[in-house]
């Protein structure tokens, strides 16, 4: 808790004359801030950790996506052509 040690050495210093009070609000404003950021991430990390990856990667930015390996879109390809030629095959002929 070096933030609140501040605090507390800041508030001496504007006891003894040294600093305004101000000083003192910042520090106190600045350290409430961190305190509020670092819940912030903890709770995202929390929630990251808790989702499955399906999830994760449906959130991320597009950009932040990484491209499906060739092999893997050469599979759904012919997956997707293989049942289009059944579904041709199906109708009727004229």
């Amino acid at each position: 808790m070096a933030a609140i040690t501040g605090e507390a050495d800041f508030r001496k210093l504007v006891d003894q004359g040294y600093m305004s009070s101000h000083a003192t609000q910042d520090k106190t404003r600045e350290r409430v801030e961190l305190e509020r950021d670092l819940a912030t991430q903890r709770a995202r990390t929390m929630l990251a950790a808790a989702l499955p990856v399906s999830t994760l990667a449906r959130l991320l930015p597009v950009a932040l996506r990484l491209p499906l390996p060739v092999s893997v879109r050469i599979s759904r390809l012919l997956v997707s052509v293989q049942l289009t030629d059944e579904i041709a095959g199906s109708l009727p002929q004229h």
